[in-house]
């Protein structure tokens, strides 16, 4: 009985797992959409302010999350 129980608990929790990476596989291209487009925004903002503030010119990339 107890091998019963706990193999049905593995069916259900793989079936969940297809489920979820069924779902994720759908929206999985517009989270990254949406990631790289708020990066994006943000790196132009950045620049932007820049350019208003000090009225220089920045170089692309320098004010990138990872310092390059």
């Amino acid at each position: 009985m107890r091998f019963a129980f706990l193999f049905d608990v593995r069916q259900t929790l793989l079936s969940d797992f297809r489920i979820n990476n069924a779902i994720l596989g759908k929206c999985g291209g517009f989270l990254w959409l949406f990631v790289l487009s708020v990066f994006a925004w943000g790196f132009w903002c950045d620049v932007s302010i820049c350019n208003i503030r000090f009225g220089i010119h920045v170089e692309l990339g320098t004010s990138s999350p990872l310092g390059m």
